[in-house]
């Protein structure tokens, strides 16, 4: 008897890992961000973003690069094999230059969302973006 229950319980540990592995290749998206400013001088951006509802943030700094006549080049934020169905955050400049900043989110290479901003002299440019990924 000890035998065969060894042996189910084998068998059941078997089936729920492979659920497992299967339900993590159904969630690896590769999340692409890309922004886009205006400013014709240095720019950097703050990102931060969470992959799940309960909030866990992820913060950056990231600097705009420029290429040899001065125009600024789209800052692409990659996220290969993002393994959550939700991405949430917001990117913002320090400063109150009223260039404007956008984003676009990508999702599988699919556009899903676009937002822009431009700052003033009481605010400063923000973008956010809200996705939920199904499968």
């Amino acid at each position: 008897m000890k035998k065969i229950t060894f042996f189910f319980s084998l068998l059941c540990i078997y089936a729920c890992s492979n659920d497992v592995q299967e339900n993590n290749k159904l969630t690896n998206n590769l999340v692409e961000l890309e922004f886009i400013t205006t400013e014709p001088n240095f720019d950097e951006i703050m990102v931060s973003y969470s992959k799940d509802k309960l909030k866990t943030t992820f913060l950056n700094s990231y600097t705009f690069s420029y290429d040899l006549d001065g125009n600024p080049l789209p800052l692409k934020i990659t996220l290969e094999n993002y393994d959550s169905t939700f991405i949430s955050g917001e990117a913002f400049r320090e400063n109150h230059s009223p260039a404007e900043l956008s984003v676009k989110l990508y999702v599988n290479g699919q556009l899903i969302i676009e937002d822009s901003s431009k700052g003033t002299a009481e605010t400063i440019a923000t973008v956010y973006f809200n996705h939920t990924i199904s499968n």
